[in-house]
């Protein structure tokens, strides 16, 4: 029964349970519904223990994206309002799943020359790693096995097989196909916390409304000053703005100094509602937040 889903209450587990694939039939009868599992074997339920969602769209030729992770071999999106199933070909179809929980992009095959691009970097730090890995394995057996690490190039390897080369969302596409502008950021919405001359704040600017930006410059023209106003637009976009987006920081310092700022700008912003001072911040924190605090508290 592919036109609807069917879902049946469990008494033992107190929830409605997906049966759509062990249905093969359903009799309405006043304030019951007979439900046929074929084999002879028909129950009957109260009519509210029986919820049916019909079959509102179907999409083909998608990436399929369950809580971020590429769902393969998946490329077709059958959308049941609330829920949703994934089929591939003729006969596979999954389980139903929130639909909450599922994106679905159109399939964009990168041009062939792109594909040969990235299938050459691939191959290139997969020898380099295999390469680094002979060269360290009379030290490694030295090392203990939870204190081994992955060389560089192994991870980049390891990273380059997750990468998924038709999603069209992400940077790399964008930059693959020369398409890097992202969306029209209102730039009269965009804070300078740390303060900016016009080229950096141009490129603040440039750097939030494309996908992919660089910036560079002599030590001391302001790089560090501009990707900290970068950092606290990230942070402080609105909530309905067209060009929302977010920052990731790797290791615990970059993300004390996100939180930092998100802290500090909603501060500043209370105060300001309230009409008070917001010129001199005094910000409390535990004796384990680590020496940022510090370089932080100069900023």
């Amino acid at each position: 029964m592919t036109d609807q889903l069917i879902f049946v209450h469990d008494k033992r587990r107190d929830a409605y349970v997906d049966k759509t694939s062990e249905i093969v039939g359903l009799r309405p009868a006043g304030a019951y519904v007979y439900v046929d599992y074929g084999a002879a074997r028909v129950f009957r339920y109260r009519k509210e223990h029986v919820v049916c969602y019909p079959l509102l769209a179907t999409r083909r030729q998608v990436r399929i994206y369950k809580d971020g992770t590429l769902q393969e071999p998946y490329d077709t999106l059958f959308d049941y309002g609330k829920y949703v199933r994934l089929g591939a070909g003729e006969g596979l179809r999954s389980p139903a799943i929130e639909k909450s929980r599922i994106e679905a992009v159109d399939a964009q095959p990168l041009p062939a020359d792109k594909e040969r691009l990235l299938s050459y970097f691939a191959e290139v730090l997969a020898a380099k790693a295999s390469l680094e890995s002979e060269t360290d394995t009379e030290a490694a057996e030295e090392v203990p096995e939870g204190e081994k690490k992955s060389s560089i190039a192994a991870l980049l390897a390891e990273t380059m097989q997750r990468i998924d080369p038709q999603d069209p969302r992400t940077a790399l596409y964008a930059y693959l196909n020369g398409r890097t502008a992202a969306c029209d950021v209102d730039n009269v919405a965009l804070v300078y916390p740390f303060g900016c001359n016009a080229s950096q704040k141009l490129a603040v600017q440039r750097a939030l409304g494309n996908r992919v930006s660089v910036v560079e410059g002599p030590p001391g023209t302001g790089k560090t000053q501009t990707i900290l106003n970068i950092v606290a637009n990230l942070w402080n976009t609105p909530e309905k703005a067209e060009w929302k987006t977010g920052a990731l920081g790797i290791g615990s310092s970059e993300a004390c100094m996100l939180g930092g700022v998100a802290a500090w700008l909603r501060w500043r912003n209370r105060r300001k509602a309230a009409g008070k001072p917001f010129d001199k911040p005094n910000l409390v924190m535990s004796a384990g937040f680590q020496v940022l605090r510090v370089h932080f508290g100069a900023f």
